[in-house]
Protein backbone atom coordinates (compact mmCIF):
# COMPACT_ATOMS: atom_id res chain seq x y z
CA UNK A 1 0.00 0.00 0.00
CA UNK A 2 2.89 2.17 0.98
CA UNK A 3 4.33 1.75 -2.48
CA UNK A 4 0.92 2.55 -4.38
CA UNK A 5 1.21 5.89 -2.42
CA UNK A 6 4.44 6.97 -3.52
CA UNK A 7 3.87 5.88 -6.92
CA UNK A 8 1.27 7.92 -7.21
CA UNK A 9 2.42 10.49 -5.50
CA UNK A 10 4.30 13.77 -7.48
CA UNK A 11 6.46 14.82 -4.41
CA UNK A 12 7.55 12.64 -1.41
CA UNK A 13 8.90 14.13 1.68
CA UNK A 14 10.87 12.67 3.91
CA UNK A 15 14.19 12.89 6.15
CA UNK A 16 17.57 12.25 4.76
CA UNK A 17 18.15 9.16 6.51
CA UNK A 18 14.41 8.38 5.29
CA UNK A 19 15.49 8.86 2.11
CA UNK A 20 17.03 4.95 2.53
CA UNK A 21 14.00 3.49 3.94
CA UNK A 22 12.71 0.27 2.22
CA UNK A 23 9.47 1.54 1.84
CA UNK A 24 11.67 3.95 -0.86
CA UNK A 25 13.40 0.78 -1.84
CA UNK A 26 13.69 0.65 -5.88
CA UNK A 27 12.16 4.35 -6.03
CA UNK A 28 14.36 6.85 -7.84
CA UNK A 29 14.03 10.84 -8.19
CA UNK A 30 15.40 12.61 -10.55
CA UNK A 31 14.64 16.34 -8.66
CA UNK A 32 16.24 16.59 -5.31
CA UNK A 33 15.55 19.66 -2.89
CA UNK A 34 17.28 19.28 0.23
CA UNK A 35 15.99 21.97 3.12
CA UNK A 36 18.31 22.69 5.91
CA UNK A 37 21.33 21.06 4.13
CA UNK A 38 23.76 23.61 6.61
CA UNK A 39 22.65 21.04 9.03
CA UNK A 40 22.81 17.73 6.83
CA UNK A 41 26.49 16.09 8.01
CA UNK A 42 28.08 14.89 4.28
CA UNK A 43 26.35 11.07 4.63
CA UNK A 44 23.05 12.64 5.25
CA UNK A 45 23.30 14.33 2.50
CA UNK A 46 24.44 11.43 -0.02
CA UNK A 47 21.47 8.88 1.17
CA UNK A 48 18.66 11.18 -0.90
CA UNK A 49 21.31 11.82 -3.40
CA UNK A 50 21.73 8.42 -4.00
CA UNK A 51 18.58 7.73 -5.07
CA UNK A 52 18.85 8.73 -9.27
CA UNK A 53 19.30 11.88 -8.51
CA UNK A 54 20.01 14.14 -11.78
CA UNK A 55 19.55 17.71 -9.76
CA UNK A 56 20.22 18.74 -6.11
CA UNK A 57 19.04 21.98 -5.21
CA UNK A 58 20.24 22.71 -1.27
CA UNK A 59 19.07 25.55 0.89
CA UNK A 60 20.57 26.46 4.04
CA UNK A 61 22.90 28.98 5.87
CA UNK A 62 26.49 27.83 6.51
CA UNK A 63 26.67 31.29 8.41
CA UNK A 64 24.11 29.45 10.89
CA UNK A 65 24.79 26.26 12.55
CA UNK A 66 26.78 23.11 11.08
CA UNK A 67 25.39 19.82 11.73
CA UNK A 68 25.28 17.95 14.95
CA UNK A 69 28.78 15.96 15.83
CA UNK A 70 29.18 13.82 19.35
CA UNK A 71 32.23 12.47 18.41
CA UNK A 72 35.44 14.46 18.96
CA UNK A 73 37.35 12.28 16.07
CA UNK A 74 34.48 12.95 13.54
CA UNK A 75 35.02 16.46 13.82
CA UNK A 76 38.55 16.72 13.94
CA UNK A 77 38.47 14.55 10.38
CA UNK A 78 35.50 16.68 9.23
CA UNK A 79 32.17 15.22 9.65
CA UNK A 80 30.74 18.91 11.27
CA UNK A 81 31.61 20.75 7.76
CA UNK A 82 27.96 20.15 5.12
CA UNK A 83 28.31 19.29 1.83
CA UNK A 84 26.05 22.76 1.73
CA UNK A 85 29.36 24.22 3.31
CA UNK A 86 32.12 22.47 1.13
CA UNK A 87 30.33 23.04 -2.00
CA UNK A 88 30.07 26.80 -1.28
CA UNK A 89 33.84 27.30 -0.38
CA UNK A 90 34.72 25.39 -3.16
CA UNK A 91 32.96 27.78 -5.95
CA UNK A 92 29.80 26.14 -6.61
CA UNK A 93 27.58 28.23 -8.12
CA UNK A 94 24.82 29.82 -5.51
CA UNK A 95 22.15 31.94 -5.02
CA UNK A 96 21.62 34.40 -2.17
CA UNK A 97 18.54 34.93 -0.58
CA UNK A 98 18.82 38.63 0.05
CA UNK A 99 15.82 39.47 1.83
CA UNK A 100 14.29 38.60 5.05
CA UNK A 101 10.54 38.82 5.79
CA UNK A 102 10.64 37.48 9.06
CA UNK A 103 12.13 40.16 11.75
CA UNK A 104 11.25 43.99 12.50
CA UNK A 105 14.00 45.58 10.26
CA UNK A 106 16.33 46.57 13.48
CA UNK A 107 16.32 42.73 14.85
CA UNK A 108 18.28 42.26 11.38
CA UNK A 109 20.16 44.99 11.22
CA UNK A 110 23.24 43.70 13.40
CA UNK A 111 23.18 40.22 11.89
CA UNK A 112 22.89 41.47 8.50
CA UNK A 113 25.94 43.95 8.61
CA UNK A 114 28.25 41.49 11.01
CA UNK A 115 27.24 38.01 8.99
CA UNK A 116 26.15 38.75 5.14
CA UNK A 117 28.21 42.01 4.32
CA UNK A 118 24.85 44.00 4.40
CA UNK A 119 23.63 41.97 1.57
CA UNK A 120 20.27 40.50 3.10
CA UNK A 121 17.72 43.46 3.49
CA UNK A 122 14.31 43.58 5.37
CA UNK A 123 11.28 42.74 3.11
CA UNK A 124 8.97 44.03 6.53
CA UNK A 125 8.37 47.02 7.78
CA UNK A 126 8.34 48.28 11.39
CA UNK A 127 4.52 48.36 10.85
CA UNK A 128 4.49 45.27 10.41
CA UNK A 129 6.13 44.30 13.29
CA UNK A 130 4.75 46.61 15.86
CA UNK A 131 5.56 47.18 19.69
CA UNK A 132 4.11 45.51 22.70
CA UNK A 133 0.95 46.95 24.36
CA UNK A 134 2.54 48.33 26.82
CA UNK A 135 5.61 47.81 25.19
CA UNK A 136 8.61 46.02 27.14
CA UNK A 137 10.33 46.17 29.28
CA UNK A 138 8.64 47.79 32.28
CA UNK A 139 10.54 50.20 33.94
CA UNK A 140 10.99 51.88 37.43
CA UNK A 141 10.12 55.32 37.58
CA UNK A 142 12.98 58.24 36.20
CA UNK A 143 14.52 55.08 33.76
CA UNK A 144 14.85 56.52 30.29
CA UNK A 145 13.01 53.74 27.73
CA UNK A 146 15.70 52.22 24.96
CA UNK A 147 13.56 53.88 21.88
CA UNK A 148 14.04 53.77 18.30
CA UNK A 149 14.86 56.56 16.53
CA UNK A 150 11.04 56.83 15.43
CA UNK A 151 10.46 56.81 18.95
CA UNK A 152 8.87 53.14 19.52
CA UNK A 153 10.33 50.70 22.08
CA UNK A 154 13.44 48.98 20.90
CA UNK A 155 12.79 45.50 19.08
CA UNK A 156 16.28 44.18 21.16
CA UNK A 157 16.60 44.73 25.05
CA UNK A 158 19.77 43.68 26.45
CA UNK A 159 19.26 42.78 30.59
CA UNK A 160 22.71 42.90 32.10
CA UNK A 161 22.70 40.92 35.19
CA UNK A 162 25.96 40.36 36.27
CA UNK A 163 25.22 39.30 39.58
CA UNK A 164 24.13 35.78 38.32
CA UNK A 165 26.59 33.58 38.23
CA UNK A 166 27.16 30.73 36.46
CA UNK A 167 27.60 26.84 37.76
CA UNK A 168 27.73 23.33 36.96
CA UNK A 169 24.62 21.34 36.52
CA UNK A 170 23.70 18.13 38.04
CA UNK A 171 24.65 16.66 34.87
CA UNK A 172 28.21 17.49 35.60
CA UNK A 173 28.93 18.98 32.61
CA UNK A 174 26.10 21.59 31.00
CA UNK A 175 26.15 24.54 32.96
CA UNK A 176 23.09 26.68 34.44
CA UNK A 177 22.39 30.70 35.81
CA UNK A 178 19.55 30.24 38.60
CA UNK A 179 19.50 34.30 38.89
CA UNK A 180 18.67 34.35 34.87
CA UNK A 181 16.29 31.58 35.14
CA UNK A 182 13.82 33.33 37.80
CA UNK A 183 14.94 36.41 35.56
CA UNK A 184 13.83 34.89 32.75
CA UNK A 185 10.75 33.32 34.18
CA UNK A 186 9.38 36.79 35.11
CA UNK A 187 9.70 38.38 32.01
CA UNK A 188 7.82 35.42 30.10
CA UNK A 189 5.13 35.85 32.71
CA UNK A 190 5.00 39.63 32.18
CA UNK A 191 4.99 39.15 28.00
CA UNK A 192 1.71 36.76 28.97
CA UNK A 193 -0.25 38.97 31.66
CA UNK A 194 0.48 42.37 30.55
CA UNK A 195 1.38 41.99 26.87
CA UNK A 196 -1.47 39.13 26.77
CA UNK A 197 1.13 37.38 24.59
CA UNK A 198 -0.23 33.38 24.30
CA UNK A 199 2.05 30.52 25.30
CA UNK A 200 2.96 30.04 20.97
CA UNK A 201 4.03 33.62 20.43
CA UNK A 202 7.10 33.30 23.07
CA UNK A 203 10.20 31.04 22.68
CA UNK A 204 12.83 30.52 25.44
CA UNK A 205 16.49 30.02 24.24
CA UNK A 206 19.54 28.88 25.63
CA UNK A 207 22.92 27.23 24.54
CA UNK A 208 23.26 24.67 27.45
CA UNK A 209 20.70 21.83 28.13
CA UNK A 210 20.94 21.92 31.65
CA UNK A 211 19.66 25.47 31.78
CA UNK A 212 16.88 24.80 29.56
CA UNK A 213 15.97 22.08 31.97
CA UNK A 214 16.30 24.52 34.99
CA UNK A 215 13.93 26.54 32.98
CA UNK A 216 11.47 24.01 31.97
CA UNK A 217 10.81 22.80 35.64
CA UNK A 218 10.30 26.45 36.80
CA UNK A 219 8.09 27.22 34.21
CA UNK A 220 6.17 23.75 34.83
CA UNK A 221 6.16 23.88 38.98
CA UNK A 222 4.50 28.27 37.98
CA UNK A 223 2.10 26.46 36.28
CA UNK A 224 1.14 23.46 38.46
CA UNK A 225 1.18 26.19 41.46
CA UNK A 226 -1.25 28.48 38.49
CA UNK A 227 -3.33 25.55 38.47
CA UNK A 228 -3.62 24.85 42.03
CA UNK A 229 -4.10 28.61 42.91
CA UNK A 230 -6.87 28.07 40.40
CA UNK A 231 -8.36 25.35 41.96
CA UNK A 232 -8.47 27.13 45.56
CA UNK A 233 -10.04 30.39 44.20
CA UNK A 234 -13.42 28.51 42.25
CA UNK A 235 -13.33 27.09 45.60
CA UNK A 236 -13.76 30.13 46.98
CA UNK A 237 -15.73 31.96 44.67
CA UNK A 238 -18.35 29.06 44.77
CA UNK A 239 -18.50 29.28 48.46
CA UNK A 240 -18.82 33.59 48.49
CA UNK A 241 -21.16 32.99 45.59
CA UNK A 242 -23.18 30.61 47.81
CA UNK A 243 -22.91 33.31 50.75
CA UNK A 244 -23.79 36.27 48.23
CA UNK A 245 -27.25 33.95 47.60
CA UNK A 246 -27.50 33.10 51.32
CA UNK A 247 -26.45 35.94 53.84
CA UNK A 248 -25.16 38.70 51.00
CA UNK A 249 -21.62 38.64 51.33
CA UNK A 250 -18.70 37.31 49.45
CA UNK A 251 -18.24 38.67 45.94
CA UNK A 252 -14.65 39.35 46.87
CA UNK A 253 -14.17 35.53 46.61
CA UNK A 254 -15.40 35.68 43.11
CA UNK A 255 -13.48 38.24 41.89
CA UNK A 256 -10.87 36.59 43.35
CA UNK A 257 -11.34 33.62 41.55
CA UNK A 258 -11.91 35.51 37.39
CA UNK A 259 -8.59 37.13 38.44
CA UNK A 260 -6.17 33.59 39.17
CA UNK A 261 -7.94 31.64 36.40
CA UNK A 262 -6.58 34.15 33.43
CA UNK A 263 -3.44 33.12 34.63
CA UNK A 264 -1.43 31.93 31.93
CA UNK A 265 -0.19 28.26 31.74
CA UNK A 266 3.37 29.07 31.40
CA UNK A 267 4.90 25.66 30.91
CA UNK A 268 3.34 25.74 27.92
CA UNK A 269 5.96 28.21 26.50
CA UNK A 270 8.26 26.40 23.96
CA UNK A 271 11.86 26.33 25.54
CA UNK A 272 14.63 24.68 23.75
CA UNK A 273 18.19 25.11 23.17
CA UNK A 274 19.29 27.45 20.32
CA UNK A 275 20.74 24.70 18.35
CA UNK A 276 17.34 23.28 18.68
CA UNK A 277 15.66 26.51 17.77
CA UNK A 278 17.52 27.02 13.97
CA UNK A 279 14.71 27.18 11.40
CA UNK A 280 12.12 28.15 13.78
CA UNK A 281 10.72 31.82 14.79
CA UNK A 282 8.47 33.01 17.28
CA UNK A 283 6.86 36.79 18.06
CA UNK A 284 9.12 37.34 21.12
CA UNK A 285 12.65 35.26 21.79
CA UNK A 286 13.75 35.36 24.92
CA UNK A 287 17.53 34.20 25.29
CA UNK A 288 19.70 33.26 28.19
CA UNK A 289 23.18 33.28 27.58
CA UNK A 290 23.94 31.75 31.08
CA UNK A 291 27.96 32.52 31.29
CA UNK A 292 28.66 35.17 34.00
CA UNK A 293 32.35 34.88 35.14
CA UNK A 294 35.16 36.97 35.93
CA UNK A 295 37.61 35.01 33.58
CA UNK A 296 35.34 36.08 30.44
CA UNK A 297 35.07 32.49 29.61
CA UNK A 298 32.03 32.27 27.33
CA UNK A 299 33.06 28.04 26.13
CA UNK A 300 31.10 27.62 22.95
CA UNK A 301 29.02 30.88 22.74
CA UNK A 302 32.35 31.42 21.16
CA UNK A 303 30.94 30.26 18.05
CA UNK A 304 29.83 32.93 15.69
CA UNK A 305 27.08 30.98 14.01
CA UNK A 306 25.59 30.23 17.91
CA UNK A 307 24.90 33.92 18.11
CA UNK A 308 23.38 34.39 14.49
CA UNK A 309 20.62 31.95 15.24
CA UNK A 310 19.68 32.89 18.63
CA UNK A 311 19.66 36.60 17.98
CA UNK A 312 17.96 35.82 14.48
CA UNK A 313 14.32 33.95 15.76
CA UNK A 314 12.37 36.66 16.80
CA UNK A 315 9.80 38.76 14.93
CA UNK A 316 8.52 41.55 17.60
CA UNK A 317 11.13 41.45 20.41
CA UNK A 318 14.66 40.23 21.37
CA UNK A 319 14.94 39.85 25.20
CA UNK A 320 19.07 38.81 26.14
CA UNK A 321 19.31 37.90 29.67
CA UNK A 322 22.94 37.84 30.56
CA UNK A 323 26.25 39.41 32.12
CA UNK A 324 27.76 41.92 29.59
CA UNK A 325 31.04 42.32 30.48
CA UNK A 326 31.66 38.43 30.29
CA UNK A 327 30.11 38.44 27.21
CA UNK A 328 32.19 41.07 25.83
CA UNK A 329 35.32 39.89 26.68
CA UNK A 330 34.84 36.05 25.40
CA UNK A 331 37.29 36.16 22.85
CA UNK A 332 34.97 36.30 19.93
CA UNK A 333 34.29 39.68 18.18
CA UNK A 334 31.08 38.92 17.19
CA UNK A 335 30.05 39.00 20.83
CA UNK A 336 32.57 42.00 21.36
CA UNK A 337 30.78 43.80 18.52
CA UNK A 338 27.35 43.09 19.60
CA UNK A 339 27.59 44.29 22.96
CA UNK A 340 29.03 47.63 21.65
CA UNK A 341 26.59 47.69 19.21
CA UNK A 342 23.92 47.21 21.75
CA UNK A 343 25.30 50.00 24.07
CA UNK A 344 25.66 52.48 21.84
CA UNK A 345 21.92 52.13 20.34
CA UNK A 346 21.00 52.16 24.40
CA UNK A 347 19.66 48.94 24.69
CA UNK A 348 21.24 47.79 27.13
CA UNK A 349 19.49 47.76 30.87
CA UNK A 350 20.16 46.78 34.46
CA UNK A 351 17.60 44.34 35.57
CA UNK A 352 17.37 46.54 38.58
CA UNK A 353 15.57 49.45 36.19
CA UNK A 354 12.80 46.66 35.41
CA UNK A 355 9.58 46.40 36.81
CA UNK A 356 8.14 42.76 36.31
CA UNK A 357 6.11 42.50 39.50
Amino acid sequence: MKKDIVMGAQVVCSTCIGAGSPDLKGFSFPLLVLDEGSQASEPEALVPIMKGTHQVIIVGDHKQLPPTVMSEKALAKGLGVSLFERLTEAGVPSTLLGVQYRAHPLLFEFPSARFYSGAVQSGVSPEQRPQLTPPFPPLKPNVPRAMTKDGDASPVVFVNLPEGQEAIGSSGKSKVNEAEAQLVQQVVLWLQRAAGLANEDIGVVSPYAAQVELLKQKFLDASSSSAASTANASKQAAKGTAQSQGLGSGSGGSAQGSMVAAAPAAGQVQVASVDGFQGREKEVIVFSTVRSNAGGNIGFLKDPRRLNVAITRAKRLLVVVGNKATLAAGGCSHWTAWMEYLEHKGWVLPAASLALS
